[in-house]
């Protein structure tokens, strides 16, 4: 039972629907696109919120916002308040005109981590523009198993990002290969590491990097990838003072 409390309702299709109290609402934002945020506090997980994106009448944010705050508080004989149902086409204001999307369980400045990058056998995997934004957590400890990685093109993936950290010593014969997947497509960028400058490791516009597992096994190294667009750009670090660089790039991907 919800104890009286004013229940909010979003529709967006026969089978995505969303449903929190009123008590968890924790503000609205607006975003340059016509479009506001609506934010709760999760109802899947702690430390985390719910955001519901939905469309508004161009350039009448405001009043909808307005239009919000009045469904929102409601009335505590209610049982509960629609604020947008894109099936039945029942929104609580005018200037709301549908739900975007609904996401659920958002943990906030934290980036989403992945575990599922190992060379337990060799794997060849493609980046997916989705999954930018990720800290992938990479474990090269099997025996000569080796990982390759392709970026996604370049003309759907201006802004993405990703990180990749060894969570342990990689094997001596494992190597952890990121590849543009197209020669014309390059890596620019340093990689420093915990030595002289003169071991510091530069891309210098290859379409491939690879972690060589034969030169040294490095737990720590971090390595981070941003499309600008056109190409990729490279930074991170090797948390400890190696001798000879093992992060080697070539020309060809």
């Amino acid at each position: 039972m919800n104890g009286g409390k004013n229940m909010l309702v979003f529709v967006d299709t026969a089978s995505i629907a969303y449903m929190n109290m009123a008590d968890n609402f924790r503000g609205i934002s607006h975003t340059a696109d016509d479009d506001i945020e609506v934010y709760f506090e999760s109802a899947v997980g702690a430390d985390t919120y719910d955001k519901i994106l939905l469309s508004c009448t161009d350039e009448k944010q405001v009043e909808a916002m307005k239009g919000l705050a009045g469904a929102i508080t409601g009335s505590a004989s209610k049982a509960f308040t629609v604020i947008a149902d894109d099936v039945n086409s029942v929104y609580c204001h005018p200037n709301v005109t549908a739900i975007e999307s609904v996401t659920l369980g958002v943990a906030p400045n934290r980036k989403r981590v992945d575990n599922t990058i190992n060379n337990s056998s060799a794997l060849a995997r493609s980046l997916t523009v989705s999954e930018s934004g990720t800290l992938f957590r990479v474990d090269m400890t099997t025996v000569d198993n080796n990982v390759t990685l392709t970026l996604p093109t370049v003309a759907t993936a201006a802004g993405c990002m990703y990180d990749f950290v060894l969570t342990a010593a990689s094997d001596d014969g494992a190597d952890l290969i990121i590849t543009t997947g197209v020669d014309a497509v390059n890596i620019f960028g340093t990689i420093g590491t915990s030595a002289a400058v003169s071991t510091q490791i530069h891309v210098p516009g290859h379409s491939l990097i690879t972690l060589d597992g034969s030169v040294a096994q490095t737990e720590g190294v971090h390595i981070s990838l941003l499309c600008d667009g056109d190409n990729w750009v490279v930074g991170g670090n090797v948390a400890t003072a190696v001798g000879t660089p093992h992060i080697t790039s070539a020309a060809d991907a």
